[in-house]
């Protein structure tokens, strides 16, 4: 297989790397980005040249995880060496000062009582040789010009600091330490010199951990390379490397959900469906249940691809069609079809993964879409779409020739038709709920709608009614408008409770204006709770009840209000 263009490769995930001395974090990059040829790698945390061990490493669209995986506790194995302190806080720079230790600086309760005494949190002020700034300008760049720079302290916190062994005659440390962001090891050296009646700087740093990943589990940069050597030059390969999703969902603060598309591992042979399923209807169902039974039958897993966006959103957005689904949404339903309802057991997961259709995906040859984009993520040993499915730029790939490329089966699903013999598809269920019939798009789902997002403040003119509403804010992603404007029955999904509703979906019309943005508007019948302003919220679309319309007073729209909350009391009666 060809070496893919610089920042095009499909890889997408998190690569633990065993930083050898003497190179900088972002000569480990560079070395990768020759390897691979993609352009878009990161990293979560630097290391200083001479510092070795583990260097967390983000290509493609995991380089959104760097803040979340940045901020993770770090573990160091650190050597301290005592009786001189240097101008780097390392044994890089110039001594600056010198002494004799004390004697009890080398023994082992004197030193383990010193380290306990720097656990906790803490102000620390930086070496004058780091890369912060001040007024623009770098502290080592002026510190290599002899000025130092009034650097402020800094809050870290020491979680721990185990002493792991004592060398009196090199009159050094080895010690194991936690800490938060932004610690500096080496200014931890130099303060506890200090604090011992001596000088000290750091001799050695090694990196053992960032919050849950491991050095244990990381790759020399001579293992990677051999890797991809060994799969005949592929740069695809090192996706064999990458950590497994169930790793980072567990990593770094916890705090951001993992994305989407950051792919798991490569998956080895496995059936593959391959499609965009927004709304994962009858037809994609059928077509995953095919999947699944060839994959039974194999003894293989079955590996889901999608596409997020949709292809209309990149190739034209101006007519792109509104979202059935939010990719959360797809992915959770992907998984529920994919599986065998008769059986419960582990054999019958489901593995979804997701690939980004960029500008530059769009505009990819056939062949490049088939090598890179999707054996970078799995061998198929039986691929299964729709038999309108269409690939690369000018939708030129077929069927036929996607079966020449992978060298297996290609099966192509003709569409799923209705009972009336109409064909089931994406685009007819939006324009039944575009028309409000709820009913009959549902049919060919085989599921409800949901809309989720976060609940904000709205204008407050429903609480004065005496109706109050919880104004839901969706994701970027997704667009209410495939439902038609108007009145609804629905059910709310609220802190593990769920609570009868009415929703209104549409531009609020207020006497004497209309407000430009549409609104989704729920009032949950019968809740006496706090405010719900800031939680998340689902709101489960059951029917249509009545088209909005525009009112001159106030007292017009409360007893329209009023009329619509009884039908929908009597509706869900």
């Amino acid at each position: 297989m060809s070496k893919a263009r610089r920042g095009a490769t499909a890889l997408a995930g998190v690569l633990l790397v065993d930083k050898p001395a003497g190179m900088s974090s972002h000569g480990v990059i560079a070395a990768l980005r020759r390897l691979t040829g993609e352009g878009r790698i990161g990293h979560a945390g630097t290391l200083d040249p001479e510092a070795t061990g583990l260097l967390v490493v983000l290509f493609g669209p995991a380089t959104k995880l760097s803040e979340t995986l940045h901020a993770a506790d770090k573990s160091y194995e650190a050597t301290i060496s005592f009786g001189t302190q240097t101008t780097t806080d390392d044994r890089e720079g110039e001594a600056i000062a010198t002494s004799v230790p004390p004697s009890e600086v080398f023994d082992p309760a004197c030193a383990q009582a010193l380290l306990d005494a720097f656990r906790g949190k803490q102000k620390q002020k930086p070496p004058q040789f780091s890369a912060l700034k001040v007024a623009g300008e770098r502290s080592y760049a002026a510190a290599r010009k002899g000025r130092e720079l009034d650097l402020a302290p800094r809050a870290i916190e020491v979680f721990e600091a185990r002493l792991l062994a004592i060398d009196p005659v090199a009159q050094t440390w080895t010690v194991d330490f936690r800490v938060s962001k932004g610690t500096y090891i080496r200014a931890l050296a130099r303060d506890i010199g200090l604090a011992a009646g001596t000088h000290a700087h750091l001799e050695r740093l090694r990196r053992t951990q960032s919050g849950n990943l491991r050095l244990a589990d990381a790759h020399t940069l001579d293992e990677i390379e051999k890797h991809i050597s060994d799969a005949s030059g592929s740069p695809l390969a090192i996706a064999d490397l990458f950590c497994e999703r169930s790793t980072l969902e567990t990593a770094g603060s916890g705090e951001t959900a993992l994305p989407y598309r950051v792919a798991n591992p490569r998956h080895g042979a496995a059936v593959v469906a391959l499609g965009v399923f927004d709304g994962v209807h009858r037809g994609h169902c059928a077509l995953l249940s095919s999947a699944r039974n060839e994959a039974e039958r194999q003894g293989r897993r079955l590996v889901v691809l999608c596409f997020d966006p949709l292809p209309e959103r990149v190739i034209c957005p101006q007519k792109a069609p509104a979202l059935l689904t939010d990719l959360k949404q797809r992915i959770g339903l992907l998984k529920h079809c994919g599986m065998d309802p008769e059986r419960n057991d582990s054999g019958n997961a489901v593995d979804v993964e997701v690939i980004d259709f960029s500008p530059s995906l769009a505009q990819a040859s056939p062949e490049f879409f088939t090598q890179q984009i999707l054996l970078s993520r799995v061998t198929p040993t039986h691929l299964f779409v729709g038999e309108n499915f269409h690939f690369g730029a000018g939708a030129k790939g077929d069927v036929t020739l996607m079966s020449k490329l992978l060298d297996c089966p290609v099966t192509a699903l003709p569409l799923a038709t209705d009972r009336d013999g109409s064909a089931i598809s994406s685009t007819r269920i939006r324009e039944l709920l575009a028309n409000a019939q709820l009913i009959s798009a549902y049919d060919l789902l085989g599921h409800t709608l949901d809309l989720c997002g976060t609940v904000v403040r709205g204008n407050g003119k429903g609480h004065a009614l005496g109706y109050p509403t919880a104004n839901l804010q969706l994701g970027p992603d997704r667009d209410p408008l495939c439902f038609s404007e108007g009145i609804y029955v629905a059910t709310a999904h609220l802190n593990g409770h769920v609570y009868s509703a009415g929703l209104f979906i549409g531009h609020v019309s207020l006497p004497g204006s209309v407000q430009s943005k549409i609104s989704i508007e729920a009032h949950l019948l019968d809740y006496t709770g706090p405010e719900l302003y800031g939680q998340e919220m689902s709101l489960t679309v059951l029917s249509y009840v009545d088209a909005p319309r525009v009112f001159s007073t106030s007292r017009e729209l409360a007893e329209a209000i009023g009329a619509w909350v009884f039908a929908i009391r009597k509706q869900l009666s």
